[in-house]
């Protein structure tokens, strides 16, 4: 499994690797492309908005 973050810490806090778990695995890298990337950035989006697609009671809300 890949997990990209902007600083270690914030990696292996969000990966659960905390004070409760301070012996969790985990494997510490730095990624480069040789090629140009296109970035998705969808922190924006106001998830909020749509209901999950578990809840029946407002599936008409989501797109199909």
């Amino acid at each position: 499994m890949f997990y990209g973050a902007d600083d270690k810490d914030t990696a292996l806090a969000e990966v659960g690797r905390n004070g409760d778990f301070p012996s969790y695995p985990a494997t510490i890298g730095t990624f480069f492309s040789n090629k140009q990337l296109r970035i998705l950035d969808l922190s924006r989006i106001d998830i909020d908005s749509l209901p999950s697609i578990f809840d029946i009671n407002q599936e008409e809300k989501r797109s199909a």
